[in-house]
């Protein structure tokens, strides 16, 4: 049985938290014993990886701020040496680590340990100079990175000037049992599908007729927030009866709340918060409408599609692969807030052909982007390198 430890920043509520949840959730138990662990303390997702019965790790690692930041060096080599010693004494084979700060930690204390395989992920497109310059400089220490899109990927070799040889792309992928009953867009669905959308709505406090768009994910800088209310501020000037729900949680949550405010859009635009199941405002929802600025591969634009809702987006990285323009979705150049407006407009006009692409977004994002298939390419990696690695180097003694 393969000792696998999946690191990853932390254990808070986000789009790469719930990837990695999904991926342990189905991670083959005859094949694979599975660890986590977070470099900072007990988050969201520690009970839910202890209700797995999976052993939970928490490096302590604090986030620089102020005067503290001068001890920040000194705490990061603890954790560094801290994992080391956890790889060790827990005999682990392969460490997958997840986002920037945990893929630098990982490939520091894999060697240190002996660790065979040590694999970073890198989820999006990293517009940060000093991210891909430290990227670059601890590649070689690890077995490669896993990128979640085609286009990461490509910017990983362009911009980081990694080897394409140790740079694997796995798709990001949506569990189908979560998304047994469709959604039911502008009221075009299964007498089921409408009873689920009227009791989400009643669920959320949302109107019960009225078009609604919903967003889902962390509310950061790289989703462009403000262009998407002042997109919406365009449609709702023309559509009164139109809402917009935002579902998520973040550092941007007090400015996104003020500017409601500031353009008068209260009761159109519904700051909802964190929801443990977004399928809630899948069900009540007739379009998902993304404005990001930077992405790799939107997990909650993904689960939308599985929904079976349309989606109006930015060509973002990801996106770009995840849709087929006309036929899924409708695709806006990133910051072309009078475009994204436009297509938001246009899916309220034409109601019939956004439920059809919801449809067909739904067959879509179920057949190539299916959660069982992405947990086996993950599975069969891992066995690969660690393979690769023995072979090299020999069995690794307990």
């Amino acid at each position: 049985m393969i000792r696998v430890l999946f690191l990853i920043t932390d254990f808070d509520r986000g789009g790469a938290e719930r990837l990695l949840y999904q991926i342990v959730r189905r991670l083959s138990r005859e094949r694979f014993a599975p660890q986590v662990a977070c470099l900072g303390g007990p988050g969201y997702y520690t009970e839910q990886y202890r209700r797995l019965n999976v052993p939970v790790h928490h490096l302590g690692l604090w986030a620089p701020r102020g005067i503290a930041a001068a001890g920040f060096p000194l705490a990061l080599a603890r954790s560094v040496f801290g994992l080391a010693r956890l790889l060790g004494r827990e005999h682990i084979e392969v460490v997958q680590t997840f986002l920037f700060h945990a893929n630098m930690v990982g490939r520091l204390a894999g060697p240190l340990a002996g660790t065979p395989v040590v694999l970073g992920a890198v989820h999006t497109v990293e517009p940060r100079h000093w991210h891909t310059l430290l990227d670059g400089l601890t590649f070689p220490l690890g077995s490669g990175e896993v990128c979640v899109s085609e286009a990461v990927r490509e910017f990983q070799a362009q911009r980081a000037k990694l080897p394409l040889r140790s740079l694997f792309v796995i798709p990001n992928g949506v569990d189908a049992a979560d998304f047994s009953l469709p959604a039911a867009p502008f009221e075009r669905g299964t007498q089921e599908s409408l009873t689920r959308r009227r009791h989400a709505r009643a669920i959320l406090g949302l109107p019960p007729a009225d078009p609604v768009f919903a967003f889902v994910g962390r509310l950061c800088e790289a989703k462009a927030l403000p262009d998407l209310l002042s997109a919406f501020s365009i449609v709702a000037a023309r559509q009164e009866r139109a809402v917009l729900a935002i579902a998520g949680d973040g550092p941007l949550a007090p400015q996104l709340r003020a500017m409601v405010h500031r353009m008068a859009l209260e009761g159109r635009v519904r700051l909802v918060g964190w929801l443990d199941d977004p399928g809630v405002l899948y069900s009540a929802a007739d379009c998902f409408v993304l404005s990001s600025k930077t992405e790799g591969m939107p997990v909650a634009a993904l689960e939308a599609m599985a929904a079976g809702l349309p989606l109006v987006t930015t060509d973002v990285a990801g996106c770009i692969e995840l849709m087929v323009p006309g036929e899924t979705g409708l695709l806006f150049r990133q910051g072309d807030v009078g475009g994204l407006a436009s297509g938001m407009l246009s899916v309220l006009k034409e109601p019939d052909q956004a439920a059809q692409m919801g449809r067909q977004a739904r067959e879509r994002a179920l057949g190539r982007f299916n959660l069982d298939r992405m947990v086996r390419r993950y599975e069969a990696l891992y066995g690969k390198l660690l393979s690769a690695a023995y072979t090299l180097k020999g069995p690794r003694r307990s």
